[in-house]
């Protein structure tokens, strides 16, 4: 359209739908400038993956930390909002540089016994992107 908006707004879902160029400031000083795209790919900081398995979760960690790209393995707990229970459930995290394909990953577990119940990729998205920016995680 050729036109340009200006919009102040902490509702970031919704800048990304209506905007292709974000500026974020902090504090007064301008921490970002430039296509909604370009901080995505930025923010990504490396592949982030949820599992849990049905049981022997730090079992399942210790095969995963042997997997080539994983770079970090955080083990924690979730609720699971359908029965109000909780789980153990770990964080994968994949270098940037990995060649590890994500969909091994699961067959990895699977072979070595493990029922999974949750896999899921974290998605980055502009608040994704916002929270990294702002606690000087990406560069």
């Amino acid at each position: 359209m050729g036109k340009t908006i200006l919009i102040s707004s902490h509702i970031l879902h919704e800048l990304a739908e209506l905007c292709n160029v974000v500026g974020i400031i902090e504090r007064g000083k301008l921490l970002f400038s430039g296509p909604v795209s370009e901080i995505l790919r930025r923010a990504r900081v490396g592949q982030v993956i949820h599992i849990a398995v049905a049981e022997r979760t730090p079992e399942a960690a210790q095969t995963l930390k042997r997997v080539p790209g994983v770079k970090k393995i955080v083990l924690a707990e979730e609720s699971i909002a359908e029965s109000g229970t909780r789980r153990a459930v770990i964080h994968l995290t994949l270098d940037a540089e990995a060649r590890t394909d994500t969909s091994d990953i699961p067959n990895i577990l699977i072979n070595q016994g493990f029922r999974l119940t949750r896999f899921d990729e974290e998605a980055v998205n502009l608040e994704t992107a916002f929270m990294r920016l702002t606690k000087g995680l990406v560069q």
